[in-house]
């Protein structure tokens, strides 16, 4: 049973949003530092996506939250 190429582009394009604005990945979090009750410090980390390394998102989306967004109009 042969795919449609729309049903890949519309596999495609779910992948590139769920690379881009749910996945975090670890060569773009950022480091902060943090102290404890006892005034040690220590690093911390804040996972980014790509979309929030670039600015495009102030936060990552949750899968359920990009399955519920309208898909972009055919070209």
């Amino acid at each position: 049973m042969a795919v449609a190429p729309a049903e890949l582009e519309a596999h495609l394009m779910w992948y590139r949003a769920y690379y881009h604005f749910s996945r975090p990945h670890e060569s773009l979090r950022l480091a902060h530092a943090c102290t404890n009750a006892y005034g040690d410090e220590f690093v911390r980390y804040r996972n980014r996506t790509p979309a929030m390394a670039a600015g495009l998102a102030r936060r990552r989306f949750t899968v359920k939250e990009l399955l519920l967004l309208p898909l972009p109009a055919a070209i």
